[in-house]
């Protein structure tokens, strides 16, 4: 059985015109990047009831509110929740880039203007393709090219439309349980 050919061409940007092959991903690659990484534990609070029993509760920005300190300490989750999200959606993006695309990587000085301001360009070759496309393409482009490998490797549309759903609102309302 042969694989159908997935070409997506980047639509926006200095590299518009740019053709890219999809390639399917094996599914473990995929759920072995999102389980890297640690988010930080919620924070908690304590309280008394009536009968004089303690119980914890996890805080909430409402609760936050309440509580002398609260408003610091969810403020401080909130800011390394947001940090490890973050940190999480770069992971996948360059794994989808590495493992998903082929493309030819232009030769036009790019590099060079990263070594200017001290970030270091990977050596490796599937690397630094996905380096490059993560840091030339725009928004639209790395949602539309991460949605396609996503395609060719089988993932549930439902799947889908979560991840696409998290890239247009990278962050977590503050009210939902982290």
């Amino acid at each position: 059985m042969t694989e159908k050919l997935r070409i997506y061409v980047v639509k926006g940007g200095e590299y518009a015109g740019l053709k890219v092959k999809v390639k399917k991903i094996a599914p473990m690659v995929l759920s072995k990047v999102q389980g890297a990484g640690k988010l930080p534990e919620r924070p908690t609070y304590e309280a008394v009831t009536k009968s004089g029993r303690v119980e914890v509760w996890p805080l909430d920005a409402e609760g936050a509110d309440q509580l002398e300190g609260g408003k610091t300490r969810w403020d401080f989750y909130q800011e390394q929740l947001d940090n490890a999200l973050a940190e999480q959606n770069d992971r996948i993006i360059m794994a989808m880039f590495s493992f998903g695309t082929e493309c030819e990587v232009p030769d036009d000085g790019w590099e060079e203007m990263f070594e200017v301001i001290g970030t270091e360009v990977p050596k490796n070759a599937n690397m630094r393709r996905a380096f490059f496309l993560a840091t030339h393409l725009d928004a639209d482009d790395i949602a539309a090219l991460s949605k396609k490998i996503m395609e060719a490797s089988g993932v549930s549309q439902e799947a889908i439309d979560k991840a696409e759903e998290s890239f247009r609102n990278p962050v977590q309302d503050e009210s939902e349980p982290g």
